[in-house]
């Protein structure tokens, strides 16, 4: 019995990839000295409309409610987790942050499933590596932001996709479209990936019944999020309308995107700011020549495009193909404040190229490839020396620390702004850190 017993332990022991434990582990370590750091400006607004419904629900007719007097509501996914998080450890700043912490971990794990499943088991390791030490996903995980929270889920939803677990898949997609609108990009993305799939691949034996189960499964995410706007309408709230500054900015975000879309309004100022951020800012531009490079090496010629539809594996990359693309060109070019955290759902899949290219390099420079990493991270998550950062935005003092000079809103892209909050407020002072504070 004992030796049945140790021999189903060693081969449980070798199916372990101890390896990929550590991306989140370092993940950890990085953020768990700021678990109770305070929120502040746009954080803050969530934490107070988390506790507006833990204690009075959805009811947007309450007249205590602050979410329907501060803006047009989002989807509400994230209010309700929170309050779940509330009810757990109680109506503090440890459980509103640690609920960013856990879905980290599990952004991080999606990370590597879905780059093992597109490319291989060190290409996945080296993506969650990336994202564990990015900057980005870090600073906005302290708090769990909305958009922090859509990357979580769309990088779930893909990794379910890549494997054919399509209730799986479905499931983190409706997630992630009733967490926030920008998330209905990647359900349509997949619909398309699918027709397009059936287009190329004409499979002979599948039945009425096969494809009823799949309008059934890849319109889900769309249902769920059409339920949500009937409650909102019937509730006399409206979907999220804020903070556009475009001529149609009375009609909504979906009717000004279609605007911008069908008029040619994608190249407008706000879009060159969001396009500035997302290639630039703190090193970003390094990983896009990673990613660039990391392409090249998989370049395929256009005549061979039309044979990535045969496999599923492949199928999911034509996915995240078009899940970035329709993001970049509806949400990039959107006409609101341009904020870093917003490219995140995007940002991500710029690590599975970029690992693709340090996969190749790691070959043979192991070393050199260990050293460079670790000097990037730690340059870009505690400082703001990035020299083409400091070129474009120049750089302002701030409580005896150099930022890159921006607004507060944006000063929350990597780890400086975090630990800056967490120090003043250990000495007991906490004015002028930013606009908005919850004690």
């Amino acid at each position: 019995m004992s030796k049945s017993l140790l021999m189903i332990l060693q081969r449980t022991y070798k199916r372990i990839d101890f390896i990929a434990f550590l991306p989140p582990i370092l993940f950890l370590i990085l953020l768990l000295p700021l678990l109770t750091v305070k929120t502040c400006s746009d954080a803050s607004y969530d934490y107070s409309n988390a506790q507006e419904v833990f204690r009075h629900g959805l009811q947007l007719s309450s007249p205590s409610d602050s979410l329907r007097t501060t803006y047009p509501l989002h989807p509400p996914l994230k209010y309700l987790l929170t309050s779940g998080f509330f009810r757990l450890g109680g109506v503090n700043q440890l459980s509103f942050n640690l609920m960013g912490i856990l879905l980290g971990i599990v952004g991080i794990v999606s990370m590597y499933g879905l780059g093992k499943q597109i490319s291989n088991r060190s290409v996945g390791i080296i993506s969650a590596l990336l994202l564990s030490i990015s900057p980005l996903y870090l600073s906005n995980a302290i708090h769990s932001l909305t958009d922090f929270q859509v990357a979580v889920y769309v990088l779930t939803a893909l990794y379910f996709y890549a494997r054919s677990k399509l209730l799986w898949y479905a499931l983190f997609t409706s997630a992630a479209v009733l967490t926030k609108e920008t998330a209905l990009i990647l359900p349509i993305a997949v619909l398309v990936t699918e027709i397009l799939y059936l287009v190329y691949r004409k499979p002979a034996h599948a039945s009425l019944l096969h494809y009823f189960r799949l309008i059934i499964v890849f319109t889900t995410p769309l249902i769920f999020y059409y339920l949500w706007f009937l409650y909102i309408k019937q509730q006399g709230g409206s979907e999220w309308s804020a903070f556009i500054f475009a001529e149609t900015k009375n009609l909504g975000a979906f009717a000004t995107v279609i605007n911008n879309i069908l008029t040619l309004k994608l190249f407008n100022s706000y879009a060159s700011q969001h396009i500035q951020w997302f290639l630039y800012l703190n090193f970003n531009w390094v990983y896009w020549l990673m990613a660039i490079l990391g392409l090249l090496t998989v370049w395929q010629h256009p005549k061979q495009w039309g044979k990535a539809f045969i496999s599923d594996q492949h199928k999911a990359t034509v996915a995240i193909s078009l899940f970035f693309l329709g993001y970049v060109i509806t949400v990039l070019t959107f006409q609101t404040y341009a904020i870093p955290r917003y490219h995140l759902p995007v940002l991500a899949f710029l690590y599975i190229p970029a690992a693709i290219f340090l996969f190749r390099v790691v070959k043979k420079y192991a070393i050199i490839v260990a050293i460079f990493i670790s000097i990037l991270a730690f340059a870009s998550l505690y400082y703001s020396i990035d020299p083409i950062s400091r070129t474009l935005w120049g750089g302002k003092f701030l409580f005896g620390q150099i930022f890159y000079d921006v607004t507060d809103d944006n000063m929350r892209y990597n780890l400086q702004f975090p630990r800056l909050i967490k120090e003043r407020t250990a000495y007991g002072v906490t004015e002028n850190i930013c606009s908005t504070y919850i004690n």
